[in-house]
């Protein structure tokens, strides 16, 4: 099983771009770079919020958190991700069969947010809403998967007592989590997927083509001057 989740995470991650493009946006993309870039934190910040609050010791709340965070973010998330992608495809060839046009452009957004469509980036709110409705079932499996894995660590602790210390640091977790993928696909964008309209520009008419062009020291038409010119759009930066 770890095998396979390795292997379509690599696909997805590695997939060239302008075929990922065509395919759509896949957002565990997005979500599992920064994931396992800010494991160690994570689990620095969760074992310090377990000490703190907790008064656990810090070796083995290390511990207990490196391996809890070890199998929700290899592990859980992407099973929960492969989940929610299955879902969304059944979901939504059942809707397009029954639901009427105007009520899937709202719930589309929302069912489909494990894999956006083909030119999704080019909305502004759409990676941001589908990292924000991802994060609900990614921290209640979080939550799940390191109250089991942190129980066998902290057997003399009460089970509430455990279960407030998962479900708070991973608040805090997730917090971090939801802000870097957004944070990361603003900078990451490339020009090809570039919001912004590119200039467009023509000559206005035929008569201001005959009007404003002339002829160049060779005999050939020249170019129109800047003034014959209608542009439509803002340049790229």
């Amino acid at each position: 099983m770890l095998l396979v989740l390795i292997v379509l995470s690599s696909l997805v991650l590695l997939w060239p771009a302008p075929i990922l493009a065509n395919m759509g946006l896949p957002m565990v993309a997005l979500y599992l770079p920064p994931a396992w870039l800010a494991l160690l934190p994570i689990i620095l910040i969760e074992s310090a919020y377990g000490v703190w609050r907790f008064k656990v010791p810090m070796g083995r709340a290390f511990v207990a958190q490196a391996a809890a965070n070890s199998v929700s973010t290899l592990i859980g998330i992407p099973a929960t991700w492969i989940i929610l992608a299955l879902g969304e495809m059944f979901v939504l060839e059942w809707a397009v069969s029954v639901a009427p046009e105007p009520l899937l452009i709202i719930v589309s957004p929302i069912v489909g947010a494990a894999w956006l469509g083909p030119g999704a980036e080019q909305t502004a709110w759409m990676v941001p809403l589908a990292v924000a409705l991802l994060t609900v079932p990614f921290y209640a499996m979080s939550v799940v998967f390191e109250y089991l894995v942190v129980a066998q660590f902290f057997r003399h602790l009460p089970r509430q007592v455990i279960r407030r210390w998962t479900v708070r640091a991973n608040a805090i977790s997730y917090a971090f989590l939801v802000v870097t993928p957004n944070a990361t696909m603003g900078r990451s964008t490339p020009a090809s997927m570039d919001p912004r309209p590119t200039t467009c520009c023509t000559v206005r008419s035929q008569p201001d083509r005959q009007k404003a062009g002339f002829q160049s020291s060779g005999g050939q038409p020249g170019v129109a001057p800047e003034s014959a010119w209608t542009c439509r759009g803002t340049p790229r930066r």
